[in-house]
């Protein structure tokens, strides 16, 4: 403002009562001869306007059913980690997952059944791996899961053993050097 120029930005801000809400500002020299003069401001409350962005980030790359990442989110972090691994010297592992006999469920129970179970697999996948390993729904019943900084095949092999003993799928894994 001491030079003359507007201001504009996106900030959180706190209301009297404690609750916290984002507000676009907005600021302008009356007179730019003379910044000291004074400013004029604006304010306006662009929360719903924020959560509605998030909302669509998050659609946009997330499994809407599961809330697992996507197929694009998993091909991103994939090529991620292949370039940090080969940088590193490292490893990785890659397993492909698909329900046994999902489509039999699918027809039989119908579709709202098929999609508890599927929650419900997600749930139980990501809860055989660690936080920053990768699990995501490519589609259907199609699972992938990604597991990084891997210093033995025993511990992929335990790993797919624990998804096997909690899930209804069968796995394809490679593991990456």
């Amino acid at each position: 403002m001491s030079v003359a120029e507007n201001f504009e930005a996106q900030v959180e801000m706190v209301r009297a009562n404690g609750e916290k809400f984002w507000c676009a500002v907005s600021g302008q020299v009356i007179n730019p001869e003379n910044p000291t003069e004074g400013s004029i401001w604006l304010y306006e409350d662009v929360t719903h306007q924020r959560q509605n962005e998030e909302r669509l980030t998050r659609l946009a790359s997330s499994d809407i059913l599961t809330g697992l990442p996507n197929r694009g989110v998993f091909k991103d972090r994939l090529e991620h980690a292949i370039h940090k691994a080969q940088r590193q010297n490292g490893r990785l592992a890659v397993f492909f997952l698909d329900l046994d006999h999902f489509k039999h469920i699918n027809d039989s129970l119908g579709h709202k059944a098929g999609d508890i179970l599927l929650c419900e697999v997600a749930r139980r996948i990501r809860s055989c791996v660690r936080d920053s390993d990768t699990v995501a729904r490519l589609g259907g019943d199609e699972f992938t899961v990604m597991l990084e900084d891997i210093h033995s095949a025993q511990y992929v092999g335990k790993v797919a053993e624990k998804i096997l003993s909690t899930t209804l799928c069968r796995i394809c894994w490679i593991t990456l050097k």
